[in-house]
């Protein structure tokens, strides 16, 4: 039995015949192909881990990776996936950045083809019912989402969590509310996640953790969201982005403030619900993970103080640069496409429209 992860195949990546986006996409491929951890490079510890919590092997990967795109050419709605002329094609083998993108759904669902089928689904019809959340997360110069990218207010730490685990920390205290919009701070949210999800394998397979620091957090802060916009996104986020959800601490909740976090809960599903941890003050951080968390390259010196080997700032400027590094894989996302349909149930928008931040049961 082979258990080597994620092998994919040594060809040009589409059968299309681009010109000018030919540099663009081969430095894409060459980033997805120099992540397989496969031959002389693998990791025999995230593959025993691969096959000891998700089953994953190497023929039940690419037997669910070939029914998966099969699914996909056979369903109407996705066959703006499969598009000869896009720059990702997702029922296209040769496809290396295709692929990596189906596996992230394929883990989740420990290679359940049609539950991966559906979560992918639904994920790219949020992602075009809300574009101006999920869209254009290409990191051009001068978009405002940039800024948030390097000031602090979110970033992946640059080591990981005693599991194994790439930890992502968020600061909302550095938004700036007469200057950054929802908008700004969910594309800052959504190009980390796909930057994380297909520079870093591992994070498919041993899932993510976070730490939610909210000391200084002011209510005009938050309030750049409506609560019908936030139940939205906390919905559709909860429920269709392909994460393996881990340690998730909240540190430092101003007084007050403990509504607005009861407000996003109710919009989350039990299991998550039940892994956010709430903690007075980050003194509590090491001890509510079980020290999880207790390594110097991981919180910044905001937090911990001294313990901390780097700022919040330089932690973000280490984040930025790869997000930028991948710009091109962001930017080609935006070539999956699906068929355009009615909006939300009536129930999905009673669960999110008959909320206020302060009257949300």
């Amino acid at each position: 039995m082979s258990t080597s992860i994620s092998t994919c195949e040594q060809a040009d990546p589409n059968h299309n015949t681009l010109t000018e986006k030919d540099d663009a996409l081969n430095t894409v491929t060459k980033m997805c192909s120099d992540l397989v951890l496969g031959g002389e490079e693998k990791d025999s510890s995230l593959i025993k881990f691969a096959l000891d919590e998700l089953g994953e092997t190497d023929e039940k990967r690419e037997t669910a990776l070939s029914q998966l795109r099969s699914l996909i050419s056979q369903n109407s709605s996705l066959k703006g996936c499969c598009n000869k002329d896009a720059s990702m094609r997702l029922d296209d083998p040769k496809c290396k950045h295709g692929t990596r993108f189906l596996l992230r759904f394929l883990r989740l669902h420990r290679f359940d083809e049609q539950k991966a089928l559906a979560q992918m689904e639904s994920y790219l019809k949020m992602k075009w019912e809300f574009p101006q959340w999920h869209t254009d997360l290409e990191p051009k110069e001068g978009k405002r989402f940039l800024e948030l990218l390097e000031n602090g207010f979110l970033f992946v730490s640059p080591g990981r969590d005693k599991m194994g685990r790439k930890v992502l920390v968020v600061m909302n205290r550095y938004i700036d509310p007469t200057r950054h919009s929802a908008a700004d701070e969910m594309k800052a949210v959504m190009s980390t996640l796909e930057t994380l999800l297909i520079m870093d394998e591992e994070t498919q397979i041993r899932g993510l953790s976070y730490v939610f620091y909210f000391k200084n957090l002011k209510f005009s802060q938050v309030f750049i969201w409506s609560p019908s916009d936030a139940g939205k996104m906390l919905l559709g986020c909860d429920n269709n982005l392909p994460i393996r959800h881990r340690n998730v601490i909240v540190s430092d909740t101003p007084f007050g403030m403990g509504v607005v976090i009861e407000f996003g809960k109710s919009f989350l599903r039990e299991e998550l619900r039940s892994a956010i941890q709430v903690v007075p003050d980050a003194t509590k951080i090491k001890k509510a993970s079980d020290g999880v968390f207790d390594c110097q390259d991981i919180l910044p010196s905001e937090i911990i103080g001294d313990e901390g080997k780097y700022t919040a700032r330089e932690m973000a400027a280490l984040w930025k640069d790869k997000v930028i590094e991948h710009g091109q894989h962001l930017k080609i996302l935006d070539d999956l496409v699906v068929e355009k349909e009615e909006k939300l149930s009536n129930t999905e928008t009673e669960q999110t429209s008959n909320k206020s931040w302060f009257s949300w049961r």
